[in-house]
Order: C-alpha cells, then structure tokens, then sequence
C-alpha cells in the first residue's frame, strides 16, 4: 500500500474510490450505484455547496485548514486531507483510504 501525506483538516477515517472533481460542475453527485466515494480535487471551488452522500472524504491539492473543502467536510462532518500534491493526477482510479487526523491518504 502506498502512502502520501497531506495536511489533516477534518478528522475522521474513510475508505472509497477516488472521484475526480471536475471543474464546472454545480454539485458533486455520483450516478447509479451505492458505492462510497474519496472525493479528489486541485480545490473545491467556494459555488460548490452540496456534496452527494457517498462521498465519504475529500483530498484536495489546495493547502489550508480554511479551504472550503476543509470547511465543506467539517460542517457535514466526513475527513479531509488538504496539501496532497498531485492527487489529482496520482489517485485516479485508485482504492483510498484516508486518515483526516493525521494528514495520510493510502492508495493501491
């Protein structure tokens, strides 16, 4: 199992399949099945405020405690890890599980 390290900015233990965010989006939804998802993003843009409920944590490029992922999975109360440089492009179709205490996402 790989690992890569982050900044935990919402506490809390998930696993899932990444989902990639894709930039234009309104809302964050999955179609069809009942799988949990990983949501991975360079940044989740602040027009973003409704999250499907099979998105089980967010990995975000963007570093801060304040972004609005960090915010977004604070509020609805799922982990986060911030500062993950290249998530977006290394986790694509990858198996995560994230630690949002300690700031660690593991893939394979």
């Amino acid at each position: 199992m790989n690992v890569i390290k982050g900044l935990g900015a919402s506490k809390g233990i998930a696993k899932g399949k990444a989902l990639i965010f894709e930039e234009g989006n309104d809302r964050i939804l999955v179609e069809g099945d009942e799988e949990k998802y990983i949501l991975v993003a360079e940044y989740i843009p602040p027009y973003i405020a409704e999250l499907d409920k099979r998105i089980s944590g967010i990995i975000v490029e963007e570093s801060s405690l304040l972004c609005h992922a960090a915010c977004i999975a604070r509020e609805i109360g799922i982990p986060c890890v911030t500062g993950v440089e290249e998530c977006y492009t290394t986790l694509v179709n990858k198996e995560i599980t994230i630690d949002g205490s300690k700031g660690e996402v593991y893939y394979v």
